[in-house]
């Protein structure tokens, strides 16, 4: 399924969460965007999806060096481009 993940954090100092943030979701194939800050998305099954959302919010719970101020999270089931789709 394609998932979309944004967020955003506050007294994030040094970018100590985000960072562990951003290696939580892309170890699930949720990719950073490079658009902004905290937009992150990709393709993953229903299981990696609870995996990295499990992880994700225990590293917020532990985390003293940031908050979350939003999230949003939105999937649908659209099935990941093939090679055959792509302008290659």
């Amino acid at each position: 399924m394609r998932v979309v993940i944004r967020f955003s954090l506050n007294k994030d100092h040094g970018s100590a969460l985000r960072n562990t943030l951003k290696a939580i979701l892309e170890q699930r194939n949720i990719i950073w965007t490079g658009k902004t800050t905290g937009t992150y998305e990709g393709y993953a099954d229903e299981a990696d999806v609870r995996l990295a959302l499990t992880a994700f919010w225990k590293a917020v719970e532990l985390s003293q060096n940031g908050v979350v101020d939003h999230f949003w999270m939105y999937t649908d089931r659209k099935p990941a481009p093939s090679l055959d789709d792509l302008d290659l």
